[in-house]
């Protein structure tokens, strides 16, 4: 999960809950619409994410290295009533996803080679968004949206209901409804809470998959493939206090249901293109062992307007490791535990302009007792790796 779907809030710290000055609150908390300043905020930015992974294994002992880029967009559009009662928008946001591509050393069971690892996922939410101004303090508001989630998954496989190794290249798409609730309540004039519930987002991901199987000679096939995965449901509560006119400070606490999410991914291939395969395999069924834990983010922000005009940013994320150790993959390393951030805003003609960079960082960690077949490397694996963020924002005001 991204520490922020928001530039602006990125930079300090991913902290949103508890504020009303960027698009991203129709994700964060929609409730906060109807605080903005002025009559309608147009937002538009982006993250360009570097992901840098290290994997080390027994067949791979001097270690291999993942280096990705991803692009990571965010628009939105808020417009309030003449009486500020009400308020509306729409947002398309990318708050979560993976990347990895190694190319190294494959297991003892298939030939020795190289082959690709390489997984790539996203999950990007289009929501439309309503909130209301239920007294001078207190203001609710809802989204109801579309989820689109796409996944790929590339490299070698021990196949649990074959009972051999296999070579794997599978994708898949989805969309289905998911909805957030949030609160927001100015406890002072100096002080705003905020509250958002976020729904869970399960997606079947339907699209075709090539298996080879090297123990029948390299035999292969086209599949057509089902894959059931689930994005966490989030509970998050924010606090935004104003210690002088100048300067803010800020936190969110979020937890994240991953224990009931990333369980397992379950993937189904069936109706072969290979005659061969029609008779050995007809249908292929495959649980992959996540048995993630669940985690509770912890982001802390500071934000200081400068005598120039500009606005400098600061922040620090704390998200611990839902990862086990018996489910470390190189496929999967979503293991980054803190990140420091940091940003700068300004004014340019009539727009808001942001600037920020964010660098989070996972300890080493070392899979072992792994939940997949033990010739696949995973046992006795040490992973570790880095995110660099460069984050843009532009805001303009009506």
């Amino acid at each position: 999960m991204l520490d922020g779907v928001s530039p602006r809030s990125l930079s300090r710290g991913g902290t949103n809950l508890g504020f009303a000055d960027n698009g991203g609150i129709i994700f964060d908390d929609p409730a906060a619409m109807v605080n903005i300043d002025g009559q309608e905020m147009v937002d538009i930015g982006g993250d360009a994410l570097i992901v840098s992974n290290q994997f080390t294994n027994s067949q791979n002992p001097g270690g291999a290295a993942s280096t990705t880029f991803t692009p990571v967009p965010q628009v939105s559009m808020i417009r309030k009533s003449d009486d500020g009662v009400w308020a509306y928008g729409i947002g398309l946001f990318t708050p979560a996803g993976f990347s990895e591509k190694y190319n190294m050393e494959g297991p003892v069971t298939l030939p020795p080679g190289d082959y690709e690892y390489e997984s790539f996922g996203a999950l990007v939410k289009i929501l439309p968004a309503l909130a209301c101004r239920v007294t001078d303090r207190l203001s609710v508001g809802a989204t109801l949206g579309m989820g689109y989630s796409y996944a790929e998954l590339k490299g070698p496989y021990f196949a649990q209901s074959l009972n051999t190794p296999i070579v794997l290249d599978t994708h898949g798409a989805g969309v289905d409804l998911l909805w957030s609730a949030g609160v927001q309540y100015q406890w002072s004039d100096d002080t705003t809470l905020g509250v958002c519930y976020q729904s869970p987002s399960p997606f079947t991901l339907r699209g075709d998959a090539s298996v080879v199987v090297p123990a029948l000679g390299g035999a292969a096939s086209h599949y057509d493939s089902n894959l059931h995965m689930e994005w966490p449901q989030s509970v998050g509560i924010g606090i935004r206090h104003q210690l002088s006119p100048c300067r803010v400070i800020a936190a969110d606490v979020i937890w994240y249901d991953w224990q009931n999410s990333f369980d397992q991914f379950t993937l189904n291939l069936h109706d072969p293109l290979n005659p061969e395969f029609k008779a050995l395999a007809p249908s292929i069924t495959e649980g992959f062992p996540l048995d993630w834990r669940d985690s509770v983010s912890v982001r802390v922000g500071y934000e200081q307007q400068l005598a120039n005009g500009m606005t400098f940013r600061l922040g620090y994320v704390y998200h611990p490791n839902p990862i086990p150790d018996d489910t470390l993959t190189p496929f999967i390393q979503a293991t980054f535990e803190d990140a420091v951030t940091i940003g700068l805003g300004w004014k340019w003609n009539c727009w808001d302009v942001d600037v920020g960079y964010a660098h989070e960082f996972s300890p080493q960690l070392h899979g072992s007792n792994s939940a997949f077949e033990v010739n696949n490397g995973f046992n006795g694996s040490t992973s570790n790796g880095q995110i660099d963020a460069i984050v843009l924002d532009f805001i303009r005001r009506y």
